[in-house]
């Protein structure tokens, strides 16, 4: 009895010493494994995050191409042409008579149908240019008026000139604006000279010698029609007499273009 307890003793003290020092070996050995140095976790933050942006940059590109293949597939990206009337004009101003020396006046230079019958609807994209009649480039080149004051007065910045662009949607009978653009716009500066007792004034906007152009962009519905209105608006205040100005070169020409959309 006391041989096998002294026998079990031995075999735990045994036990117990060779335990020891493998375990403290075993957590020594794997201390420095256990831990990593800052830049290391910098490192890897930076991968992940280079790895997050990669698989972002990879869905949004998916997601745009479904999106674009959804708006081609449904007619909505592509525009349809549509068929529209010839429009071109030769414009010179409106001359407009003065009462007590003032004057103010809206009128219409040219206007009609640009596009009989939407064949969509959409958003309406069209372009329209101008420049002078002759493409010539000089000291006449010029819309607008000239014209004398009374004297002793200075009110040349009461005068003032506007030429705009007016596109409307009309179905039936009704009629709603849809644009509208102002492409020329003075106010009246005086002369170098007086005559008697008036005083000479100009009131110009000046034409370009080669074509300027710009966008019509607006909503529309299928079935309507697109008409066009261009409009003169002028302001003549201690004025005694209004001249236009005439010359071919004084000319606008104005044209919108054969390149309507609906998307």
């Amino acid at each position: 009895m006391i041989n096998r307890l002294f026998r079990t003793m031995i075999i735990c003290g045994l036990c117990l010493g060779v335990s020891f020092p493998t375990n403290a070996s075993a957590v020594s050995v794997s201390d420095g494994a256990a831990f990593i140095t800052k830049s290391e976790v910098a490192s890897q933050l930076n991968n992940l995050s280079t790895r997050m942006a990669q698989l972002e940059n990879s869905l949004d590109s998916h997601i745009d191409q479904l999106v674009s293949s959804y708006l081609t597939r449904n007619g909505i990206w592509s525009g349809d042409k549509q068929t529209t009337n010839i429009v071109t004009h030769d414009l010179v101003p409106v001359g407009a008579a003065l009462q007590n020396y003032a004057c103010a006046f809206d009128m219409s230079l040219a206007s009609g149908v640009y596009i009989a019958n939407l064949n969509k609807s959409g958003m309406l994209l069209f372009t329209y240019s101008y420049k002078n009649k002759d493409g010539v480039n000089d000291n006449n080149t010029r819309f607008g008026y000239s014209g004398e004051m009374q004297a002793n007065t200075n009110h040349c910045a009461d005068n003032a000139y506007l030429v705009s662009l007016n596109i409307y949607e009309r179905n039936g009978t009704s009629s709603e604006k849809r644009f509208s653009i102002v492409f020329l716009n003075a106010i009246g500066w005086p002369a170098a000279k007086e005559t008697g007792n008036s005083r000479v004034y100009n009131i110009y906007c000046p034409l370009p010698t080669s074509y300027v152009s710009g966008n019509v962009l607006c909503f529309v519905n299928k079935g309507n029609k697109i008409t066009y209105d261009i409009r003169e608006i002028a302001h003549f205040y201690f004025t005694s007499s209004v001249s236009p100005a005439v010359r071919d070169t004084n000319t606008l020409h104005f044209v919108i273009n054969d390149d309507a959309v609906v998307y």
